[in-house]
């Protein structure tokens, strides 16, 4: 995509964030419903149950069941990051929804 087409639809100037930046040339996060299915494969590969996960992310059981499910839109931001401090999940930031707050990314361990 070149910068032409980007000025079309958003000035990268006029960006609030890298993520926002990202999207616009042409970097989209996954749908609620691709992140929601990446979340449960992932987790069933790590041999993890719902109640593991929800632990060793720190979230709630009924947190982590809304996001496999896809209830969750937008999650919070330290939901996300919870979830990429779980190792055996190899989660990645780019595969991770826009988060709630101000619709931008997350950052963990100095990651974009």
């Amino acid at each position: 995509m070149t910068l032409s087409l980007v000025d079309e639809t958003m000035s990268l100037r006029h960006c609030r964030s890298h993520e926002e930046a990202r999207e616009a040339l042409g970097a989209p996060r996954p749908s609620v419903d691709e992140f929601a299915s990446l979340l449960r494969a992932r987790r069933e590969r790590a041999g993890l149950s719902r109640e593991d996960l929800a632990s060793l992310a720190r979230l709630s059981l009924g947190t982590l069941r809304n996001l496999e499910t896809g209830r969750v839109s937008r999650p919070q931001r330290e939901t996300l990051r919870g979830l990429l401090r779980v190792e055996a999940l190899r989660l990645t930031p780019s595969e991770m929804p826009l988060a709630r707050r101000y619709g931008v990314g997350i950052r963990v361990g100095g990651m974009a």
